[in-house]
């Protein structure tokens, strides 16, 4: 509304890079992340209303991750893959229920198909979409998944027509976007996929790229 940026909010409990985040209600999630010597099995929360931060003490991530993707779906935060820190992805998943008792909040989900890390996750018409994943000694991945929370099960997509890690993704409607990333050449392009057509799409070109690699 006015423009500008609010440089008042509390700094996290716990420094951190190569994070992920996602919001259930009026709360921010970061699970894990990197100290620049360990990856993080930290859960840290961002309350909104009272600008404060809690570590959820009761329950840490299951692992350290660096550079996971994340993803909220009906009041829930979904983990996929991530860098244990030695140097490689992983396809490890899990789900953290805010609602559930302490001590009890995160479940182990059906592994991802793929090893990866810096990747991006995104609730898009039924499904968690996870693509845009890289590690450092792999380069760029072209696999997309989708994940049914329902079912637990994950499904192949059509490949991105330009591989590419640490990617954005964002929707329009039921149009899943993947742009940008680049493990050593940072990309401007931009990719879409109408979710409608299930696994028998394709991802043409948005018309405009970004201005700027990222």
């Amino acid at each position: 509304a006015m423009g500008t940026w609010d440089n008042t909010l509390a700094t996290m409990p716990t420094p951190a890079s190569n994070l992920c985040a996602a919001a259930i209600g009026n709360e921010i999630y970061i699970p894990g992340g990197w100290t620049g010597t360990a990856a993080l099995t930290d859960l840290q929360v961002y309350h909104i209303g009272s600008n404060s931060w809690e570590i959820v003490a009761t329950d840490p991530r299951p692992a350290g991750r660096l550079a996971p993707a994340c993803a909220a779906f009906e009041g829930k935060l979904y983990v996929f893959g991530g860098d244990t820190g030695t140097g490689g992805g992983t396809n490890t998943a899990w789900v953290y229920d805010p609602a559930a008792p302490a001590g009890t909040r995160w479940t182990t989900l059906s592994s991802v198909p793929q090893n990866g890390a810096y990747g991006a996750a995104l609730w898009v018409n039924g499904l968690i979409f996870y693509g845009g994943a890289s590690d450092n000694q792999s380069g760029n991945y072209a696999w997309v998944y989708g994940y049914d929370p329902a079912a637990d099960t994950w499904t192949a997509y059509p490949d991105l027509g330009t591989a590419r890690g640490g990617a954005g993704m964002w929707a329009i409607d039921d149009v899943l976007l993947i742009g940008g990333g680049g493990w050593s050449s940072y990309l401007t392009s931009v990719e879409q996929y109408d979710t409608t057509q299930g696994t028998g799409g394709a991802w043409p070109p948005v018309e405009a790229s970004l201005v700027q690699g990222r």
